[in-house]
């Protein structure tokens, strides 16, 4: 038995952009170090699993409540002279008050879509993560200083072929909710008047749009959409596609917009601070308005207006995105960021 641990608290391990990364920080971890125990409390889900067959020591937390995990986490805390609680959902920081003398708590702040957390003023983590610097600067209103550890991606092979000319094919990577702006931007789609040169779009992605009825009705109109739920390797055919387009209200990161600037595939987003941040780059004609419908078709016209110049633009940036963005870094810098930790016991 190791004599210290990592307990990872986090509310589910389904799909989800914050998951996704805790498994490739958990899995990085079991490759790289022999000095900690890593622990996984949450609800099972297809990360889970994933980690699981990696022998990570798994605990769904279903049915385990406020004095059941107060316990849980301290047998575990007694079998280890130090213990490191690291959560990752906000109402978790609440097992902070009930950790032993030989624990330290971290806790890594994945969005800033919550307005007026004066909560936060009294219920800081002992040392905090941001995930970008509009979440530093968003901590910061709660007097909640960060350690800024960008979020890390899986350097894949598909590299984007711009040479094949215009297929007029939409994609869209991510769960389908308001949040993302996924209703909008299919409102938007609405409005474009050439149905002789119909968008396909294709949404890789579950959520809770899929009843709505704006959807279904847009289907009936001057483009196609098809919806294919999860897919564990969206980017299978990204060379199918003119472009990539991110509506969302909010992030807090965006793992899609940096894995597709990793590759090369135009993309065009919202104009939210987050992604001028990890896709400043982009040409200004690439940032829409996701609350108007002319913004956006703006953007996908000039894609297929300028989508060489694009390319050329992404070539040259993409390497720097893959050495910037790395899942390996990210697994370095928590990594350095537990040790530290470990001396604060």
């Amino acid at each position: 038995m190791k004599n210290k641990a990592i307990i990872f608290l986090v509310n589910h391990m389904g799909v989800g952009g914050c998951q996704k990364v805790l498994f490739d920080l958990i899995e990085g971890l079991n490759d790289s170090s022999e000095e900690f125990e890593l622990y996984l409390v949450s609800r099972s889900g297809v990360y889970s699993e994933k980690l699981i067959k990696r022998e990570i020591k798994f605990i769904d937390r279903s049915g385990l409540k406020g004095i059941k995990m107060i316990k849980l986490i301290n047998d575990i805390s007694k079998k280890h002279e130090k213990i490191i609680l690291h959560t990752n959902n906000r109402i978790d920081i609440l097992y902070k008050f009930f950790l032993s003398k030989n624990s330290f708590h971290i806790h890594t702040f994945h969005s800033t879509f919550l307005n007026k957390n004066y909560f936060y003023y009294l219920l800081k983590p002992q040392k905090s993560i941001s995930i970008s610097n509009s979440v530093k600067r968003y901590l910061e209103k709660y007097r909640i200083n960060s350690n800024l550890i960008y979020n890390g991606i899986n350097i894949r092979e598909s590299v984007y072929d711009c040479d094949e000319g215009l297929k007029n094919k939409i994609l869209y990577v991510g769960r389908l909710s308001k949040e993302k702006g996924v209703d909008l931007f299919i409102k938007a789609l609405n409005y474009r008047k050439d149905a002789k040169n119909k968008l396909v779009v294709d949404f890789y992605g579950e959520g809770n749009l899929f009843l709505e009825r704006d959807i279904r009705e847009t289907k009936q109109k001057n483009n196609i959409l098809n919806f294919y739920g999860f897919h564990e390797n969206p980017w299978h055919n990204v060379k199918d596609y003119d472009m990539i387009v991110i509506p969302s209200l909010y992030e807090g990161f965006c793992l899609v917009a940096v894995e597709a600037a990793s590759m090369g595939i135009p993309i065009i987003c919202n104009d939210i601070p987050t992604l001028r941040e990890v896709v400043p780059f982009l040409p200004e004609e690439c940032f829409f308005n996701v609350h108007e419908y002319g913004s956006i078709l703006n953007s996908i016209n000039y894609v297929i207006d300028n989508k060489i110049n694009i390319c050329e633009i992404l070539s040259d940036e993409k390497e720097k995105i893959r050495c910037k963005f790395s899942k390996q870094a990210m697994v370095l810098n928590y990594k350095h960021l537990y040790k530290e930790s470990f001396k604060l016991i």
